[in-house]
C-alpha cells in the first residue's frame, strides 16, 4: 500500500513538472514569435522612418537613439525567450527520458557532411 502511494506521488510529481515545462515552452515560443515576427520588424521600420526624417532635418537624434535602444531591447528579449524555450525543451526531454546522444550524433553528422562539401 505504501509503495502504491509512493508510485502515485511520483507519477503526480512527474505529471506536474511536465505540465509546467510544457507551459514554459509554449509561453517562451509565443514570446519568441511575438518578438521575431511583430515587434522587431516594427522597431526596424520605425528606425528606418526616423532615420529618413533625421536625414531631411525633421527628426531628432535622440528619437533615433531611442528607437535603436528599443530595437536592441526587443532583440535581447527575443534571445531570452529563445533561451527559455530551449531550457524548457531540455527539461521536457529529461522528464520523458529522451537522451541527447542521438540528437547530438545526427547534428554532428550533418555538420560533417556540410564541411566535406
Amino acid at each position: 500500500l505504501a509503495l502504491a502511494h509512493e508510485h502515485d506521488a511520483l507519477r503526480n510529481n512527474l505529471s506536474a513538472r511536465l505540465a509546467q515545462a510544457h507551459f514554459d515552452y509554449t509561453d517562451a515560443h509565443r514570446r519568441t514569435e511575438l518578438y521575431e515576427h511583430t515587434l522587431i520588424p516594427k522597431a526596424t521600420e520605425s528606425i528606418q522612418s526616423i532615420l529618413a526624417s533625421f536625414r531631411t532635418g525633421s527628426g531628432g537624434f535622440t528619437d533615433l537613439l531611442d528607437a535603436q535602444r528599443t530595437l536592441l531591447e526587443f532583440q535581447r528579449s527575443a534571445l531570452r525567450a529563445t533561451s527559455a524555450q530551449g531550457i524548457a525543451l531540455a527539461q521536457i526531454h529529461e522528464l520523458i527520458g529522451i537522451t541527447d546522444a542521438s540528437t547530438t550524433q545526427s547534428t554532428s553528422d550533418s555538420s560533417n557532411a556540410e564541411i566535406e562539401q
